[in-house]
């Protein structure tokens, strides 16, 4: 009987590294996901405020809501940002934000347009 467990036990050996494997993969794969969904989190919540700065700073003075809104973007490339001011109306300011947010997990950036999406925000406010 022991015999026969013993050989039962060797061969299940090789199956639950197989199972390892796979599900170290799938929680991996998870994990990175998660991080680059965070990081997409953290990007937008910047990309937003950076356009309010500008917004606010634009009500001064027109010229000075571009240089706010980069001085805003904490930690993330300037050069990936698109950033444009305008008048409307001679009474309200408008920023606008586009960002290329670059995913960092392989398989999601081969699942997304060549790992890049568009962040888009936007903010007004009224001159007094």
């Amino acid at each position: 009987m022991q015999r026969l467990l013993c050989t039962l036990r060797k061969q299940d050996a090789g199956s639950v590294l197989v199972e390892f494997a796979l599900s170290l993969t799938v929680v991996l794969m998870l994990t990175f996901g998660m991080i680059d969904l965070c990081r997409a989190v953290y990007t937008a919540t910047v990309v937003q405020a950076a356009a309010q700065i500008g917004a606010r700073a634009g009500i001064i003075s027109i010229g000075a809501a571009v240089p706010a809104a980069q001085n805003r973007l904490l930690a993330l490339d300037p050069n990936s940002a698109v950033i444009t001011a305008t008048l409307v109306n001679n009474e309200q300011v408008e920023v606008n934000i586009t960002y290329q947010f670059q995913l960092i997990t392989p398989y999601l950036a081969q699942l997304v347009n060549g790992g890049s999406i568009q962040l888009t925000s936007s903010a007004s406010s009224l001159m007094y």
